[in-house]
């Protein structure tokens, strides 16, 4: 019995030294990636200062950071490279855009400044994304063509990053178009959190344009004709809308821009068009709220066929701005 209980002690006392001679290696994965520090360089103290005062990461190359991870069996360093991606979601990363990055200096002081001084005062902190990349050419439907809505883009909101295009046109535009610009930026941003935060209220927005058209009882049980969102006017079964000559008339501020449509003769006179997502639809009066005082938007619409419902979507999605604002 005693030789038994030696040989199993032996046996511990063995796994002990033999954990203890293991080499633990980091998970490296509590990095922070977006954290910045300040930096000698300008363009680096200039994204760093606006880091300390917003939390906002300012990039201007997708490799926003390196870490040396050992020696290989080569005796050469083994670095990660930590690169972002702008089309990354929880579900998956798609390849509907493509983007060149600047290395012009000038044009990426212009864009931190721009942004710095421009489109992050449109925002509210409870709005702000998680970064910004400048780019100098963004490519929205990459992987279609140019008739089926492939175009240069300005913006693209993604999960991680905000990407922020045509940063060398800045230095040739007037104070006055790079506010106009600042908003069509933020919209997307401010489009995102309330589809995040504020989705009962937009619902009801969806639902006036819905109800600008009366529904055949056939039609309301059937799922591809519940939404005006994205559909084609006129649509393939024409009995199931009014057809109307432009989308205002719907209550729409746009057309979907990966399907612009098709002019019959006279302006804003159209034989077929489609109309904007959900997303764009609110972008639109997000952007539209951000431009114009409610008294100019009567002004610019008033006399518009569908104006009922475009005074209507304007004032929903500027209470909910207004919401948003106060309760940061």
């Amino acid at each position: 019995m005693k030789t038994y209980s030696l040989y199993f002690l032996l046996i511990i006392l063995f796994i002990s030294c033999s954990d203890e001679d293991k080499t633990l290696t980091p998970s490296y994965a509590d990095i922070n990636w977006f954290e910045l520090s300040d930096s000698p360089d300008e363009l680096g103290h200039m994204c760093y200062e606006i880091y300390k005062n917003t939390n906002i990461s300012v990039f201007y190359s997708d490799t926003i950071g390196r870490q040396f991870r050992g020696i290989d069996g080569y005796g050469d360093s083994i670095i990660h490279y930590e690169i972002i991606n702008p089309q990354y979601t929880i579900a998956s990363a798609t390849s509907t855009i493509t983007y060149i990055l600047s290395y012009d200096r000038n044009a990426i002081r212009d864009g931190i400044m721009f942004l710095r001084d421009k489109v992050i005062p449109v925002l509210s902190p409870n709005t702000y994304p998680r970064s910004f990349l400048i780019v100098e050419n963004l490519t929205l439907n990459a992987t279609s063509t140019v008739a089926n809505g492939q175009r240069e883009g300005q913006v693209f909101n993604g999960l991680m990053t905000t990407l922020v295009s045509n940063i060398s046109k800045l230095s040739t535009m007037s104070s006055e178009d790079q506010t106009r610009l600042a908003k069509q930026i933020a919209s997307p941003i401010l489009q995102t959190y309330l589809n995040n935060t504020r989705r009962d209220e937009l619902e009801n927005f969806y639902a006036v344009s819905d109800n600008s058209v009366t529904w055949p009882a056939d039609a309301l049980s059937t799922t591809a004709y519940q939404r005006l969102v994205n559909s084609t006017i006129p649509p393939t079964n024409t009995g199931y809308l009014p057809y109307r000559e432009h989308w205002n008339a719907y209550g729409f501020l746009i057309s979907n821009p990966n399907s612009p449509g098709t002019l019959n003769g006279g302006p804003d006179v159209y034989t077929k068009f489609t109309t904007p997502t959900q997303a764009q639809d609110v972008i639109s009066f997000i952007e539209a709220v951000l431009t114009y005082s409610e008294t100019e938007f009567q002004a610019l619409y008033e006399n518009t066929v569908g104006y009922e419902f475009l005074i209507e979507k304007y004032r929903m999605i500027k209470k909910l701005l207004d919401e948003v604002r106060n309760n940061h």
